[in-house]
């Protein structure tokens, strides 16, 4: 019996040593990640993500666009082309929801690593 388990387990490692090798590889190269953050007043590009998020996409600006997008999958819809409306409200919702969506992806990501 141990011969026959013996002979199981190298034609197994036979058959997959680049398999074996890829998923040492992969565990040896992992690297640490954490959440993105906020960054703080007088942080460097503070400034930059100051216009560019809070002026611009958390403002009337954001506004115009998320009732755009809405807009725009709604008469995708309207014309039959059901695949892309759906793409176009998801994109939307997800720009809208840009900061929760942020936070969420790098505690995934530091939760996998």
């Amino acid at each position: 019996m141990k011969t026959f388990t013996l002979q199981k387990t190298k034609q197994f490692l036979s058959r997959n040593k680049g398999h074996i090798a890829l998923g040492g590889v992969l565990l040896l190269a992992s690297i640490d990640a954490s959440a993105m953050t906020i960054p703080t007043p007088g942080a460097l590009l503070y400034d930059a993500y100051d216009i560019t998020y809070n002026k611009l996409l958390d403002g009337p600006g954001g506004f115009i666009a998320g009732g755009a997008g809405l807009v725009f999958g709604l008469w995708l819809w309207s014309q039959s082309q059901v695949g892309k409306a759906v793409s176009a409200v998801i994109a939307t919702a997800t720009f809208v929801k840009l900061p929760a969506v942020m936070t969420s992806i790098g505690m995934t990501v530091e939760m996998i690593v």
